[in-house]
Order: structure tokens, then C-alpha cells, then sequence
């Protein structure tokens, strides 16, 4: 009997911390080039396209980096990064060359939307990650 409240004590306690852990969101924006920034609250990476895989065969996105970010920072690219998932006139259902992508990832959910070319929130995005 003591073995198995040991159990349910332990069982118990293991899924209420699992419960109480912050979900932690994260981002991917692939822009109209299809070079990639993974976005988290700490950190920018990039992965850009290379010839090999860009549609022209010759294009290349440059030289991959991942910087650290600030609090402050890592606000403000969210910011625009909710601006543009909340404005449904800016986004496509199909991604046509050009156009921007943003992967928003909660836990094991994602959210996919495409930006028009042209959209103001887009090129906010973009600006603010050539910035890094």
C-alpha cells in the first residue's frame, strides 16, 4: 500500500509540474527569397537559401548567423510578427513568389500563414530582421 501512494504521490506531482510549465512560442519567417529566420525569445538564426535550392539555381541568401537577442527585442519582432498574423487582408491562401511566410509554433501546434509581397507588416518584418 505505501509502494503505491509512494506512485500516485510521484505520478501526481510529475503531471502538475508538466501542467504549470509555460508554453513557449516560437517563430519561423521564410522571406519571398525562402531564406529563414527561426525566431525564439532569446535568439535569431538564419538560414538562408543557397544556389543549390534557390529557384534560380544561382541566387544565394549569404552566410548563415544566430545572434542573441534582447527582451526588448525579442518584444518588438513578436510585435510585428502578431501585427501581421492578425491582419487577414494581407494574407494568401497559396504563396506566390515573393511572398512572406510566417510559422508561428506553441507547444506542438503550428500556425502557417502567407504574406502578400507587397504588405506593409511584411516589410516591417523583414526590415526588422535585415537590422540583425
Amino acid at each position: 500500500m505505501k509502494k503505491i501512494l509512494v506512485f500516485l504521490f510521484i505520478f501526481v506531482s510529475y503531471f502538475n509540474a508538466m501542467a504549470q510549465k509555460k508554453t513557449i512560442t516560437s517563430y519561423k519567417y521564410i522571406d519571398g527569397s525562402n531564406n529563414t529566420y527561426i525566431i525564439s525569445s532569446k535568439s535569431v538564426e538564419y538560414v538562408p537559401i543557397t544556389p543549390e535550392n534557390s529557384s534560380s539555381g544561382m541566387y544565394s541568401g549569404g552566410k548563415p548567423f544566430n545572434v542573441a537577442i534582447s527582451a526588448e527585442q525579442a518584444t518588438e519582432i513578436t510585435n510585428l510578427l502578431a501585427d501581421a498574423l492578425k491582419n487577414k487582408e494581407i494574407q494568401l491562401e497559396t504563396r506566390p513568389k515573393g511572398a512572406g511566410t510566417i510559422i508561428k509554433i506553441t507547444g506542438k501546434s503550428s500556425k502557417t500563414i502567407i504574406l502578400k509581397m507587397n504588405a506593409s507588416e511584411k516589410l516591417a518584418i523583414e526590415k526588422w530582421l535585415k537590422a540583425l
